[in-house]
């Protein structure tokens, strides 16, 4: 072979590798990290316990398995595990995080009040909150759990959740309803006006938490690479900022813009965008349309 020959041949071997690299190096930085558990602080101070040592809770601050999480007075945190089930935690609620691995999900609700919301995304659906004289396995997605050392409260708002006290005695919710549990008796009571009024409220909280995370990781993908950037920019004429995200997403909420379409032309005219991105992003989006329908269908 000749010497020019052999030249050619490794400057393209070269290459090859060079861009089989570029192509893993893209998919890897423009994957989701599904983080397995993330703070959010919503309000006031929340206390973070790992072993002898108190951490201040902070905005995406990366939780570990055992991980005890306080909140006090006036104050309330978000805690979302694996990008799928997020946990809002009311004022003097404490939570530890008993178990982390992605398809035996639980939580250990010492005290106070948590709102849970299962959102099935990823396949994520084995999710337990034991309190201290029961235990809510879901098989719904959306549900309240309010804990002391008497007695738990627990109210379904859509799905199933199966409630069970330390005697071994069971409820399985299958509708909007509310369950009272003792050490030693479990039954099913009537809900308030109070209970429906934090419902509703919290249903909208949970709608507002979901458009956060879909704008948060599309923020990140977007801040990962100028090539995507770009690559958005030319297909929609448009600078990439927080406001036009915002507006592009707007539109979609309102079905103005359809999300089907928006995935076909990000997948043709955005070719650098990891396909897991555009379906989360388009997945997310769905849940914030049945959780606007079922905030609709309470008022």
């Amino acid at each position: 072979m000749k010497k020019g020959m052999k030249i050619f041949l490794g400057v393209l071997a070269v290459i090859i590798i060079i861009a089989v690299g570029a192509v893993f190096y893209i998919n890897s930085v423009l994957s989701i990290d599904k983080d397995e558990a993330l703070l959010f602080v919503e309000q006031g101070t929340v206390n973070v316990y790992r072993g002898d040592e108190t951490i201040v809770g902070t905005n995406e601050l990366e939780l570990k398995e055992n991980d005890i999480i306080e909140t006090v007075d006036n104050s309330k945190a978000r805690v979302m595990l694996f990008n799928s089930i997020f946990v809002d935690l009311a004022a003097n609620t404490k939570i530890s995080l008993a178990s982390l691995v992605e398809d035996n999900l639980k939580i250990v609700q010492e005290s106070g009040q948590t709102w849970n919301k299962v959102t099935r995304l990823f396949g994520i659906t084995n999710y337990e909150v034991e309190t201290p004289n029961s235990v809510a396995t879901v098989r719904g997605t959306e549900f309240e759990v309010s804990a002391s050392e008497e007695e738990s409260f627990v109210i379904l708002v859509e799905g199933s959740v199966s409630v069970v006290n330390d005697q071994g005695q069971e409820i399985i919710l299958n509708e909007l309803g509310k369950v009272k549990a003792t050490a030693d008796s479990i039954e099913q009571q009537e809900l308030t006006d109070e209970d429906m009024q934090r419902i509703l409220e919290k249903t909208l909280e949970t709608k507002k938490a979901l458009e956060n995370e879909r704008f948060r990781i599309a923020k990140e993908t977007v801040e990962k690479s100028d090539l995507v950037k770009n690559q958005i920019e030319s297909l929609t004429g448009e600078d990439v900022n927080d406001q036009t995200m915002n507006d592009f997403f707007y539109d979609i909420d309102t079905k103005q813009t359809d999300i089907n379409e928006v995935e076909r032309a990000a997948y043709d005219k955005v070719p650098v965008l990891n396909k897991e991105i555009v379906t989360y992003v388009k997945d997310i989006s769905n849940k914030i349309d049945e959780q606007q329908k079922l905030i609709d269908g309470m008022k």
